[in-house]
């Protein structure tokens, strides 16, 4: 970022905007998320950078579904849509597509959520992105939960756990397995349930010093401790 300033390099600048934004996505740090995107999406929409502008969009996409923002997320995202299936642009429609399902699964439409994420997933299957394919069978596997699909949202959450791992990536690997544990518990089965909060738990414990993980590692020892 600072070079890009330096160099008074505009293209530099909203790249490394955007890949930030994505940082703070991932550490959980929305604020900073938000308006590290939407500097990104002001640089590349002056720019004319049409393609970039789209990530921008998705990202933007993302970030307020966190927060609740449904009016935003709906108006972007059918502009987006129009734009994308003209363009045939498949990794990014398959990333927003995995983001509506966020949005329609937090508004509680799980019907249209699990249409969201299974058109993500077809879509997925054509460029192979290993790590949006894990967040889909994660998605899938919560919302199939809800439909009371549950040899399906085992499935699907034992593909995340394992995706997750593979990748090293432990918080996801943990909340996935969070997920799993809430699939035992409406199937009551106790055993299950506190074998996977224990696994997850223990796995955690090298995030513990990171806000987002210690806040998701307090969660699961309380319901770890609350079972009966």
């Amino acid at each position: 970022l600072a070079t890009a300033e330096e160099a008074e390099d505009d293209l530099a600048l909203a790249n490394a905007y955007l890949n930030l934004s994505n940082i703070y996505r991932r550490i959980r740090s929305w604020e900073q998320a938000l308006e590290t995107a939407q500097t990104a999406y002001i640089l590349y929409h002056d720019l004319g950078y049409s393609n970039l502008l789209t990530k921008a969009s998705i990202t933007l996409i993302a970030i307020w579904a966190e927060s609740g923002n449904w009016e935003e997320i709906n108006q972007l995202s059918v502009e987006l849509m129009q734009v994308l299936n003209t363009s045939g642009d498949v990794h990014n429609l398959s990333q927003l597509k995995n983001n509506m399902g966020i949005s329609a699964f937090s508004q509680g439409n799980y019907n249209m959520a699990e249409a969201a994420w299974q058109e993500a997933l077809q879509l997925n299957s054509q460029i192979q992105e290993p790590m949006e394919l894990a967040s889909i069978y994660n998605n899938l596997g919560m919302v199939y939960t809800q439909l009371e699909e549950r040899e399906t949202a085992e499935e699907m959450l034992l593909k995340a756990i394992t995706a997750y791992q593979r990748f090293g990536d432990t918080f996801s690997w943990a909340n996935s397995l969070d997920n799993l544990a809430d699939l035992y518990e409406a199937r009551d089965q106790t055993a299950a349930f506190k074998r996977t909060l224990q696994e997850a738990i223990a796995g955690l414990q090298v995030l513990k010093d990171t806000p987002h993980a210690a806040e998701l590692l307090d969660y699961m020892q309380k319901r770890l401790a609350n079972a009966k």
